[in-house]
């Protein structure tokens, strides 16, 4: 396995495609060669040192139409969230999300995402949050109905938050 090989993956994982992380199979394919999920493989035990993780996301039919990035492989530390590029608020809204609709199978009527996001920022504010996590890859929508995306089911542990979830207790005032 060639370091050039190696280093062109990594540089084309990192990069942002479009809106969305990471880079397509047939991409790498056209780039690393055939055996590009051999490099893959490799690279992912590099970057085990560093807490990073390579992660396919199926969005077809076999590995050229899957998604490939980079992320990381334990969850982000206290005080380390700011560094995502995500407002703190933002962040508790998505997972509030995540961890109701985790519980009721993976999804929930829009109008209800909106109203739970809406007790917290307002009606105006919710609708930008959904948005938001819509484009970033983190919810669906097919009608009048939210689902988890793709990147929600690739980088965030649903087990790990409803457990962190239960086991935040507020302080009593």
């Amino acid at each position: 396995m060639s370091e050039a090989k190696l280093k062109r993956a990594l540089r084309l994982l990192l990069l942002k495609h479009g809106r969305l992380p990471g880079v397509k199979g047939y991409v790498l394919k056209r780039h690393l060669g055939k055996k590009y999920e051999d490099v893959l493989k490799k690279l992912d035990e590099l970057l085990e040192k560093f807490g990073l993780r390579v992660v396919k996301v199926e969005e077809g039919e076999g590995p050229l139409t899957a998604r490939y990035f980079v992320a990381l492989r334990e969850p982000l530390k206290k005080g380390e969230e700011r560094a995502c590029g995500w407002r703190i608020d933002e962040l508790a809204g998505l997972a509030v999300l995540l961890s109701y609709m985790s519980v009721k199978g993976g999804k929930m009527p829009i109008n209800d995402a909106v109203s739970t996001l809406a007790s917290k920022f307002g009606e105006v504010k919710a609708r930008i949050l959904l948005d938001k996590y819509v484009r970033e890859g983190y919810l669906e929508v097919e009608g009048d109905v939210v689902y988890l995306g793709w990147r929600t089911k690739a980088e965030v542990s649903l087990e790990e938050l409803r457990r962190q979830l239960v086991l935040y207790r507020p302080k009593e005032s």
